[in-house]
């Protein structure tokens, strides 16, 4: 746990090993303005008896970070965790308004997830009760990551299973072909069903990448492309 301070009154410093074990260190004179805690000393269970070690920080602004707040936060991190481990770090605010402004306190958390290749961010979420932001924060965050794992499959579908052949046939004149699937299945193709107009380049054993559908005369292939 790092601390940001400056002298003023007493407060007890709880550092944290992991989530069953915290020792009391002796008192210092600060005043807290922020607190995090490095998640990669957090150690959580999750089902199946594994440990989770999602690199998570949180950070409070105007107010002091309690363990029951702080465990509510890596409980849901934990969430987002089960749903994708691939989670390169996940930073929370907490936020509340300057002690002089502290009637009608209206919380707001804010978290930044960032996976490989792109960020899930949740900029605002506004409560009077600070536990109900941060579950419906997270809720957010959770909806995005979802959507994101959602999309990544997709992708991964898409280019593990884009079939691939091999030109048997092709009628220069005639504007079309014959390949060969892996499987020994022939597939017709049109010159118009080549992409960037590279029909006239391909000639018997060409190897190319294909979407299959079906013709009204059986399967054909389409976005024909060399490789």
């Amino acid at each position: 746990m790092i601390l940001c301070f400056s002298v003023s009154q007493s407060r007890r410093f709880y550092p944290f090993n992991d989530s069953n074990s915290r020792k009391t260190h002796k008192s210092i004179n600060v005043q807290l303005l922020h607190v995090f805690t490095e998640g990669k000393s957090k150690q959580s269970k999750v089902k199946g008896g594994e440990i989770m070690k999602i690199p998570l920080r949180i950070t409070s602004r105007n107010f002091e970070l309690t363990d029951a707040i702080e465990d509510a936060i890596h409980k849901q991190a934990e969430e987002l965790d089960r749903l994708y481990d691939q989670i390169v770090r996940c930073d929370v605010v907490l936020e509340a308004p300057h002690q002089r402004q502290q009637k009608g306190v209206i919380y707001n958390v804010r978290i930044n997830v960032t996976v490989p290749g792109g960020q899930i961010m949740v900029k605002k979420e506004l409560h009077e009760d600070l536990y109900v932001s941060i579950n419906r924060a997270f809720d957010r965050a959770h909806r995005q990551l979802k959507q994101f794992v959602s999309q990544q499959r997709k992708d991964v579908k898409y280019h593990e299973e884009k079939p691939y052949g091999i030109i048997k046939k092709i009628f220069p004149e005639k504007g079309y072909g014959f390949l060969t699937t892996p499987e020994g299945r022939e597939i017709y193709f049109h010159r118009n069903s080549v992409v960037n107009g590279k029909f006239k380049y391909l000639e018997a054993g060409s190897k190319v990448r294909f979407v299959e559908a079906e013709g009204e005369k059986g399967p054909q292939a389409s976005s024909v492309k060399p490789f």
